[in-house]
C-alpha cells in the first residue's frame, strides 16, 4: 500500500496526500476528509520517514553540489526545490569544491544525523558515507553521476559528444577541435572526458582525426576557456569548428573568436553542451539535456521513499538532442590570400539563414530547431 494508492482512492494528487500526512501545508477541510477516509479504508501506514516528518523530528534533505553558481547546477537545483516544496522538506544546499570540503559536509549531514537523505548533483558520495546512510535506512539520490546501488539519473555523455561531432561533420567540417575542462581530482567528474571520447569516435568513423593541437582542457569557466583557445584560433592552421563540453565554456570560445575578428559561424562553428537558459539568448547551437527535469526526478524519488514505496537502485537515462541555432553552419571553402584580396567588401558581407545581411564578428542567431536526438534504453 503506497501513497499513490491513497491519492487514487481520494481522487487527489500525491502532493495533497503528502501535505495531509506530513501536516506540511494548507489543505481544504473537505479534501482533507477525503484523504483521511482513504487512508483509513485502505489501511495505509506512512513510512518511518514520513512519520518523522510529520512530527518534525527530521525534514532535512542534504543537497551536495560543486559549483553552486554554475548555470547547469542552478537549473538542476531549481527543478529539485520546486518539486520538493509540496513535500514539506527543507533542502540544505552545500557547495563543495574539493574532496576535503565534501568530507566535512558529509560529516555533518550524515555523521551528525542532520539529514536522512542526500541528493548529490554531479558529484560522487564516497562509499563510506553512503553505506553509513544505508545502515540507518537513509537514501542517496544521484543526479548527473552514476552511483551503483542508489537511484541515479544520468545522460550518456559519450552519446552527447557523438551528437555534437556528427552535427559538425554533417555540415562538411573536417578540421574539428574540442574544448573540455580540467576536473577537480577525486570528485568523480568524468563528463568532459566522456564527451571528448564521443567526439573522437565520430571523427575516427569519418576518417578524420582530433588533433592534439586542437584540444584544450582549461579549468572550468568563461575566462579560462577564452584564454585557452586564443593561441589555437590565432594559429595559421585553426579548426573550422569546435565542440565544447559546456555552454559556459562555449561562451569563452565565442568571446575569443569575436576579439580575433572571426565570424561565427562563417569562420568558426561552435557547439556547446547543456542548453542552459543563456544559450538561447546568445543563439548558441548546443546539445540539450533536461537540467531542471533531472532535479525534479530526484524529488520524485524522495517522495516515493518517504512514503514507503520501493525505490529502484538503478539508472534512469535522460534523452539528448542537438538544438541548432546560429553558431554552426556549413564549412566554407578555404580561400587563398590572393583570392581573398580580390573579393569586394560587399561580397564579404554574407546573409544568414533568414536571408539577412551581416558582417563582422559575433554570434548570429538562427531559429532554433532540433536536428538530432539520442537516448539510452
Amino acid at each position: 500500500m503506497t501513497i499513490r494508492d491513497v491519492a487514487r482512492q481520494a481522487g487527489v494528487g500525491i502532493a495533497t496526500v503528502s501535505r495531509v500526512v506530513n501536516g506540511s501545508g494548507p489543505v481544504a477541510d473537505v479534501t482533507r476528509r477525503h484523504v483521511e477516509d482513504a487512508i483509513r479504508d485502505l489501511g495505509f501506514r506512512p513510512s518511518r520517514a514520513a512519520r518523522s516528518l510529520r512530527r518534525r523530528e527530521s525534514n532535512v534533505v542534504g543537497v551536495l553540489v560543486s559549483g553552486v553558481t554554475q548555470a547547469s547546477v542552478v537549473e538542476r537545483v531549481r527543478g529539485l526545490i520546486k518539486a520538493l516544496a509540496p513535500l514539506g522538506l527543507d533542502p540544505v544546499l552545500v557547495d563543495v569544491a574539493d574532496p576535503h570540503q565534501r568530507e566535512r559536509a558529509l560529516a555533518v549531514l550524515v555523521g551528525e544525523g542532520v539529514a536522512d537523505a542526500i541528493v548529490a548533483i554531479s558529484i560522487e558520495v564516497p562509499d563510506a558515507w553512503s553505506s553509513r546512510l544505508r545502515e540507518r535506512g537513509g537514501l542517496v539520490v544521484s543526479v548527473d553521476h552514476d552511483a551503483p546501488g542508489w537511484p541515479s539519473v544520468v545522460i550518456d555523455n559519450v552519446l552527447g559528444g557523438r551528437l555534437a561531432a556528427s552535427h559538425l561533420v554533417s555540415l562538411g567540417h573536417e578540421r574539428i577541435g574540442f574544448v573540455g575542462d580540467r576536473p577537480a581530482v577525486g570528485m568523480g567528474f568524468s563528463a568532459s572526458a566522456e564527451r571528448e571520447r564521443g567526439v573522437r569516435q565520430v571523427l575516427n568513423e569519418a576518417g578524420l582525426t582530433l588533433r592534439r593541437a586542437w584540444v584544450r582542457h582549461p579549468p572550468f569557466g568563461v575566462a579560462e576557456a577564452a584564454a585557452s583557445v586564443r593561441s589555437l584560433l590565432a594559429s595559421g592552421s585553426p579548426p573550422t569548428a569546435v565542440s565544447v563540453a559546456s555552454d559556459v565554456q562555449a561562451m569563452g570560445v565565442l568571446r575569443t573568436a569575436a576579439e580575433l575578428g572571426l565570424r561565427v559561424p562563417d569562420d568558426l562553428s561552435i557547439v556547446g553542451f547543456d542548453d542552459i537558459e543563456l544559450a538561447e539568448v546568445i543563439g548558441l547551437t548546443t546539445v540539450r539535456q533536461p537540467l531542471e527535469g533531472s532535479g525534479a526526478w530526484a524529488a520524485g524519488v524522495l517522495a516515493a521513499w518517504l512514503h514507503g514505496e520501493p525505490v529502484d537502485g538503478g539508472r534512469v537515462w535522460l534523452p539528448l538532442e542537438v538544438i541548432v541555432r546560429g553558431t554552426t553552419g556549413p564549412v566554407r571553402r578555404q580561400v587563398s590570400p590572393d583570392e581573398s584580396s580580390g573579393l569586394s567588401a560587399d561580397r564579404r558581407v554574407r546573409g544568414d539563414r533568414n536571408g539577412n545581411r551581416r558582417g563582422g564578428a559575433g554570434v548570429q542567431t538562427a531559429p532554433r530547431r532540433a536536428v538530432t536526438s539520442g537516448s539510452r534504453t
